[in-house]
């Protein structure tokens, strides 16, 4: 029982330090991204989020409403000039 208590630790252990190295990575992307990208892009990468969260958010309070869902994402972007 005792080599089987050890092999779960050491288990959890390399799960928990390849999740570490997998957050430690992404970390690095986003800031490498945040850096590369202007004020301006960074606040409507931030903007666009934000509303996708309060949409899901928005969607979840329906369902465990008994209520139908909202429509869907809002879309932030402009829309493309018509074309003539």
């Amino acid at each position: 029982m005792r080599t089987l208590t050890h092999v779960s630790r050491i288990f959890w252990i390399g799960v928990g330090a390849a999740g570490g190295i997998v957050a430690y990575r992404k970390a690095n992307e986003t800031l490498t991204g945040v850096r590369e990208r202007s004020l301006r892009e960074n606040l409507t990468k931030v903007a666009r989020t934000a509303s996708n969260v309060a949409a899901s958010a928005r969607y979840l309070a329906a369902l465990s409403a008994d209520e139908q869902p909202p429509a869907g994402v809002v879309d932030i972007r402009q829309a493309p000039a018509a074309r003539r």
